[in-house]
């Protein structure tokens, strides 16, 4: 009853977010000498794109300085596998979902260098089901009871047991300087 309660006074935390589904490209400002040359290079796509001259996706394989991405054409759904490429995606995610579907948004620039990006798809999150939710909320509320346990002993433990510092002052001869000489 406990969890149901948390589920129902705490919905909004039980939302599965929804997908974003978009193409990519990366021009690395440390691969290309610094910020302005990967901002000159991502004009240059940008401008090829909108003229027509070049697809995105053509435009990914032959330009992105990101090898998976360069891959797949520049086509970014699911999770990456790595933080640090994870990190990087959900920057653009965010700043992606604003767009139009369809369209090609601005020039966006991250501490990675600069990047294209066009929004294929967006799905809106949904509300998790109870049945869903209750193992999140059982194992937060698992988590906080051990956490108020571990406070108890540590207090207890703290009530019966003193500790006496007798050495006011780090002895000079226990030094690094000292050992080392």
């Amino acid at each position: 009853s406990d969890v149901r309660d948390y589920y129902q006074t705490h919905q909004d935390e039980f939302i599965q977010p929804g997908k974003v589904c978009f193409r990519h490209i990366l021009f690395s400002a440390e691969a290309r000498g610094g910020e302005d040359a990967a901002r000159l290079a991502a004009e240059n796509v940008c401008q090829a794109i909108a003229e027509a001259r070049l697809s995105f996706e053509e435009a990914a394989r032959k330009h992105t300085d990101d090898a998976p991405s360069r891959e797949r054409g520049g086509l970014e759904t699911d999770l990456a596998a790595e933080p640090e490429r994870e990190a990087l995606r959900q920057d653009v995610r965010e700043a992606v979902r604003k767009e139009k579907p369809g369209e090609l948004g601005p020039i966006l620039v991250s501490p990675s260098g600069c990047h294209l990006v066009l929004l294929v798809s967006v799905e809106s999150g949904r509300p998790l089901s109870f049945t869903e939710a209750q193992k999140i909320i059982a194992g937060k509320m698992h988590a906080e009871k051990a956490e108020i346990e571990a406070k108890k002993l540590y207090e207890e433990l703290r009530r019966k047991n003193r500790v006496q510092v007798l050495a006011p002052k780090f002895p000079a001869y226990l030094a690094c300087a000292a050992i080392l000489n």
